[in-house]
C-alpha cells in the first residue's frame, strides 16, 4: 500500500488484523507468556512507569498477577499500532479499565503504552454509562 493512502478500515498496514489480535488475547489473560512468546518481539519497549523494558520484565510481573483476566471490549488498528479497550481483573485490587496501545513490527508486539483507570460502576457514574 502506498504511504500516502490510509489503511482500509479494520486493517492495519504492517500490523496484524484486530480480529487476530483478539484471538491471541490469551497471552494477556494469564495463559502464560511462553504461549504468547511468538507474539512478542525484542527489543520490547515498555512505557508503563511501573514495569521495566524487555521480555524478562514481563516474566517478572506475570506470576504476581493472581486471578488476572483481560476482557477486551474494543480493538482498533491503524498503521503499526493496535489498541485495546478492556476490563481487567487482577492488575490492581479493584477492577480497572485499560487502554493498551501496542506497536507491532513483523507481526510481533515490540512496544507498549497503557492508560489505567479504576472502574467506576455505571450505577455510581454521573452519566450512568459504563466505562467499557
Amino acid at each position: 500500500m502506498p504511504h500516502d493512502r490510509q489503511p482500509r478500515r479494520g486493517h492495519a498496514r504492517g500490523a496484524q488484523h484486530p480480529d487476530r489480535a483478539h484471538r491471541n488475547a490469551g497471552t494477556f489473560r494469564g495463559e502464560g507468556l511462553e504461549r504468547g512468546r511468538p507474539l512478542l518481539g525484542e527489543p520490547y519497549v515498555q512505557h508503563n512507569p511501573t514495569m521495566p523494558n524487555g521480555l524478562e520484565g514481563l516474566r517478572t510481573v506475570a506470576p504476581q498477577l493472581a486471578g488476572f483476566s483481560w476482557t477486551p471490549a474494543r480493538i482498533a488498528a491503524q498503521g503499526d499500532l493496535v489498541m485495546t479497550h478492556s476490563r481487567v481483573l487482577g492488575w490492581a485490587p479493584e477492577p480497572v479499565v485499560i487502554v493498551d496501545i501496542f506497536r507491532l513490527k513483523d507481526s510481533r508486539i515490540v512496544e507498549h503504552w497503557d492508560v489505567v483507570q479504576t472502574e467506576v460502576p455505571s450505577t455510581e457514574s454521573i452519566n450512568g454509562n459504563p466505562m467499557v
